[in-house]
């Protein structure tokens, strides 16, 4: 295989992109330089294709937008039908009543919706909405909120250029631990606006707890809101608040909403919704139809076909697979996550993670043929057929962990690329 492009892109990018890209998790830090892919040409179903021509299937679905699959001619016609009338105007276009309709019938805490272009400024839009609605400042979560000031205020290092002085304003619990956020309650009490999760983070939620969340907020006057970025229409189609029968006061939508275009939304309980009347979340582009009608088709192709259940049971078939491989071949390995959505995660003696074994493996993956990044996700054109090649090509690289002793320093000599690994490691989306 030949990354000559990918390497020389990669050059050229250096001098005028920092990083070489516009998301983290998908730049050359988070992988390894010579022998891999890092630039894509073009994608279908759920294959890519890298500026090489090397061909991959693809497990990370552009960090999980993709969930019907890549470049579907459905989508892509209400697309060209909405770009033949126009993308933005001076005024408002009915599509936006249309989708807002749309996501009030299936999101269960959705009574009145505003639309934005992605997940951070979701959940920044919905924390706004809280403390304006309180009269409160203080901030509770636990998950992966997006890159903004107030949630990087709690996460270093990611909080480089971010006023010490927003770090009093939030503070972070610990997932299905409910003793850890009475006591944060305690610690702020009367100060909390609002508590904002993940639903369902790469930890499952322990019977009852989020219904148990929900009853500690609403005790102590304070918002409940869901970041479902990730599990509205993958998890199930009114997301995790629909899966659990939880229903929060706020929700946050995004990622597989319109299938890779770019769109996301904040939704909730009327008598806070109208909040926004007054608070500022605007933004040129909020009103953009193009993406609006990809959601539109997005949301009723998975009315129609059964995507979601499909995604569960193509990806169950690879993490119980990769589990039986794991303990067949005694590999230091554990997978976190659920079955639509996983993290495999390669371990030293000590118990600390080794990335030297995570890069090898998606090293070795990609001369299978198969693309993994920083999480496994599926989409409704990834196969059983994909399923049995993939785990025949992890089935291969555990066979060579596993003629190494699993021993990180003689697996680091096999790698055929420089390492430049980026800080936040495991902490993208």
């Amino acid at each position: 295989m030949k990354f000559t492009k990918s390497n020389r892109i990669l050059k050229q990018s250096l001098k005028v992109i920092p990083n070489a890209c516009q998301t983290l998790s998908k730049g050359y830090k988070m992988f390894l330089v010579g022998k891999f892919p890092l630039f894509v040409s073009k994608a279908k179903g759920c294959y890519i294709w890298d500026v090489d021509g090397n061909k991959y299937i693809d497990y990370n679905n552009a960090l999980a937008p993709i969930i019907i699959g890549y470049n579907i001619e459905e989508i892509n016609k209400s697309v060209i039908k909405q770009l033949r009338q126009g993308v933005v105007f001076s005024l408002p276009h009915k599509i936006e009543l249309e989708l807002t309709n749309k996501l009030i019938a299936i999101i269960p805490c959705a009574q009145m919706v505003r639309l934005v272009k992605n997940g951070a400024d979701a959940t920044s839009a919905a924390v706004r909405i809280a403390r304006a609605y309180t009269g409160k400042d203080m901030i509770l979560r636990a998950g992966y909120h997006g890159a903004q000031d107030w949630y990087l205020a709690s996460q270093p290092p990611q909080d480089l250029g971010v006023p010490k002085a927003m770090k009093k304003l939030i503070d972070v619990f610990e997932y299905n631990n409910l003793e850890s956020l009475k006591e944060k309650i305690k610690n702020h009490k009367g100060k909390i606006a609002a508590i904002i999760m993940e639903p369902v983070p790469m930890d499952t939620p322990l019977p009852g707890y989020l219904k148990a969340v929900k009853a500690i907020a609403h005790k102590n006057n304070i918002l409940l809101i869901f970041d479902e970025i990730v599990t509205g229409f993958r998890m199930s189609l009114g997301g995790a608040q629909e899966y659990y029968k939880v229903t929060p006061d706020l929700g946050c939508f995004g990622k597989a909403m319109a299938n890779g275009f770019p769109i996301s939304c904040v939704v909730g309980k009327k008598q806070i919704m109208k909040q926004t009347e007054d608070v500022f979340v605007s933004s040129t582009f909020g009103g953009e139809c193009l993406s609006m009608a990809a959601a539109l088709a997005t949301i009723r192709y998975l009315e129609k076909h059964n995507v979601i259940e499909h995604t569960w049971k193509v990806g169950g078939m690879l993490y119980d697979g990769i589990i039986q491989l794991i303990k067949k071949y005694h590999i230091n390995a554990h997978i976190i996550g659920q079955k639509f959505k996983f993290k495999i995660i390669f371990n030293n003696v000590d118990g600390s993670e080794s990335k030297i074994k995570k890069l090898f493996f998606l090293q070795q993956a990609v001369f299978g043929r198969i693309f993994f990044g920083t999480s496994v996700t599926f989409n409704y054109n990834h196969k059983p057929s994909h399923i049995r090649l993939t785990l025949s090509v992890i089935e291969k690289i555990f066979k060579e962990i596993a003629k190494h002793h699993d021993n990180e320093n003689e697996i680091k000599n096999l790698l055929q690329g420089n390492m430049h690994i980026n800080k936040f490691f495991r902490d993208q989306r």
